[in-house]
């Protein structure tokens, strides 16, 4: 019996990770109505493991449950946009505090590695290579602090931010800002100046949360024209 209930449970992740890998690609847009039969097809599982995962996407803000009409992928809200990006901003900012603190060598090294690779995008414009750059570098600070809750919960907020990305056109201009704001995050915490490396980041992320603002007017203007 425990076989079955660890068999089923797998499943029920593997549904989950599915769903929402193809959620964050943008390949079930906003609006998108999600059926059980055709996810349960796709997936080849029974419709229990699939109603689940549904569910946890559920608790996470990925799908939403609309009474008689049946599961959909949310857009997301300017208000969801602005309360992401603010709790974002303190809990990096703590992260990148402490990481300046550690003054861990493989961290810095890790950071520098990326920084570097994101100025050979802004040379050669390799857009979408950016994007997963920048996401890594936020990470690498994140799991430098070592607090697993704190990692698991920036995680929910960063997947629910990369849905929105995953539909925004990313530009030249965005690409030189982003750069100069990650390698001014990067030398506070080699410099192990843990007050810079807050502001630092800090600032990046505000700056991101007004770009993304005005995407999201634009993106919507879109859906709805």
């Amino acid at each position: 019996m425990a076989y079955v209930k660890k068999k089923q449970g797998s499943k029920q992740e593997v549904a989950y990770q599915k769903i929402k890998e193809a959620i964050l690609k943008n390949e079930y847009e906003p609006d998108t109505m999600l059926l059980e039969g055709n996810l349960c097809a796709a997936l080849g599982f029974s419709r229990t493991p699939v109603r689940e995962a549904l569910r946890r996407l559920a608790s996470e803000g990925f799908v939403e449950f609309v009474p008689e009409k049946g599961t959909f992928v949310p857009r997301i809200r300017l208000e969801d946009l602005i309360e992401i990006y603010d709790v974002r901003e303190a809990l990096e900012g703590m992260a990148a505090r402490v990481c300046a603190l550690k003054g861990d060598e493989k961290v810095v090294a890790k950071l520098e590695e990326i920084v570097n690779s994101l100025y050979d995008d802004l040379v050669k414009g390799e857009k979408s290579q950016s994007v997963r750059e920048d996401m890594e570098f936020h990470n690498v600070i994140i799991k430098g602090c070592n607090n697993s809750r704190l990692e698991a919960f920036l995680k929910t907020m960063i997947d629910q931010i990369n849905r929105f990305a995953a539909t925004t056109v990313n530009d030249n201009e965005r690409l030189k800002i982003s750069y100069t704001e990650h390698k001014k995050v990067l030398d506070a915490i080699k410099n192990k100046d843990a007050d810079m490396a807050e502001k630092a980041i800090r600032e990046h992320i505000r700056s991101v949360k007004e770009y993304q603002i005005k995407r999201h007017y634009h993106y919507n203007y879109m859906l709805n024209g």
